[in-house]
């Protein structure tokens, strides 16, 4: 299997490789393996090679930030997007990704929690919590984005829900919304029961 692969480089963009994946790769492959990051809006921003930490710019890509939320600056961009109806982007893009700069890097931190991108498509989590709490048996629910996708490519939610249904019971009402309202998105996630939720908004 090295033999095959030794000369061949592997790129990856549709999500975060976990690093014992990448470490497993390399050793079966015997080759390297790049990710690449960016969206839509942006085409390509950065990259990283095996199991760096640090994102690099691609070369006519500049990098900044707006408080937390990285800016891109890129040939690459896109001209418009559509968003409810189409907009005009404009360049230095403000992107929702939460990065730290080191030096001409930049470490991905995440992504602002009010937006998460399943299946290339932004969603609102404030709208699911919505979405859930008209069901007659939720009483309230509170999602967040799940701090790993090791067993994903796109992003899952971590959804906590106060109800007097059994467990199973409301993994199937949250699953049966989420096909409702979101049909042509496939949303991962995992439901907890609690008996309280407690909110800063």
């Amino acid at each position: 299997l090295k033999n095959k692969y030794k000369n061949i480089t592997f790129l990856s963009s549709t999500g975060k490789l976990e690093i014992d994946i990448i470490k497993s790769l390399n050793k079966k492959l015997d080759s390297e393996i790049y990710q690449l990051f960016g969206s839509t809006e942006t085409g390509g921003i950065a990259y990283k090679i095996n199991t760096e930490e640090l994102w690099k710019p691609l070369p006519s890509v500049d990098i900044d930030k707006n408080g937390s939320n990285l800016v891109v600056c890129s040939p690459f961009l896109s001209h418009h997007a559509i968003v409810n109806e189409l907009i005009e982007l404009k360049s230095p893009f403000i992107t929702t990704d939460i990065v730290e700069l080191v030096e001409d890097s930049f470490r991905l931190i995440g992504r602002e929690s009010e937006i998460i991108k399943v299946s290339g498509k932004r969603i609102s989590i404030l709208e699911i919590e919505s979405l859930l709490e008209k069901s007659k048996y939720i009483d309230e629910a509170l999602v967040k984005l799940g701090q790993s996708i090791h067993l994903y490519k796109d992003e899952y939610l971590d959804i906590s829900i106060v109800s007097s249904l059994a467990l199973e019971d409301i993994r199937k009402e949250v699953k049966s919304v989420l096909r409702y309202n979101y049909i042509n998105i496939n949303i991962k996630s995992t439901i907890v029961l609690v008996e309280q939720i407690e909110k800063n908004y």
